[in-house]
């Protein structure tokens, strides 16, 4: 098995929308969920670098929220 690769990073965010900006910019590959980037690689302004090897299973996510706020403590 080879060994592992450290990549250098001179750009980081939080923001997907700016990761993408980076990408299509040419600054550099980042890893995307499929909605995020699905139009880019079909109009092929993005590449996909190893389709099909990096998939990971669909994963739930719940989320909560309470429909009035009069019962919250303020801190």
């Amino acid at each position: 098995m080879a060994d592992p690769v450290s990549p250098h990073v001179s750009v980081t965010a939080a923001n997907g929308e700016a990761v993408r900006q980076f990408v299509l910019g040419g600054m550099g590959i980042a890893r995307f969920s499929d909605f995020m980037i699905d139009a880019d690689i079909a109009s092929g302004r993005v590449v996909e670098l190893f389709p099909g090897q990096l998939d990971i299973p669909p994963l739930a996510v719940s989320a909560l929220y309470l429909t009035r706020a009069s019962g919250l403590r303020r801190l």
